[in-house]
Parts: C-alpha cells; structure tokens; sequence
C-alpha cells in the first residue's frame, strides 16, 4: 500500500511536470539525482560530469515521453523503487 502511494504521487508529480512546470523538474530532478549521481560515478572520472548532464537530459526526456497508464510506465515506475530499495 505505501509503495502504491509513493508511485501515485510520482506518477502525479511527472504528470505535472510534462507541462513544463520548472518547480515540478526541479523536485522530480532532486528525487531522482541520487540515481544519477550513482550512475556518473560508475563512469571513468574524465566523463562523470558530461555523463551526469546526459542522465538528466535522459531523465527530461523521459518525463516527455511518460504514458502511465501503459505497462511500460507502470513498470518503468516499480523499476525505480526496486533500486531505491537497493
């Protein structure tokens, strides 16, 4: 129940998002910036930071191209709290 929650409210937060909305990038970005964060540092040290602006680039991205209501959104969304998990 709480992890269906937790999902809703992303869901609603990059529904919001898609139209624009800078407050509603900024969270969404701060939400998934750990992510991010541990990604880049998996790079060799010379491209952490273009490989960072390319995650988040990916992240936009992304959002634009988020259909909740499909099951590719859906699973999209478990994925990402299954490695918060980790």
């Amino acid at each position: 129940m709480k992890r269906q929650k937790r999902i809703e409210g992303l869901t609603q937060l990059i529904e919001r998002a898609k139209t624009g909305n800078s407050e509603d990038l900024e969270e969404l970005y701060e939400r998934f910036k750990p992510i991010i964060l541990k990604m880049a540092r998996k790079m060799n040290i010379q491209y952490q930071e273009d490989a960072k602006q390319e995650l988040i680039a990916e992240l936009f991205e992304a959002v634009v191209r988020f259909e909740p209501n499909t099951d590719w959104g859906k699973k999209e969304l478990y994925r990402h709290f299954e490695k918060q998990k980790k």
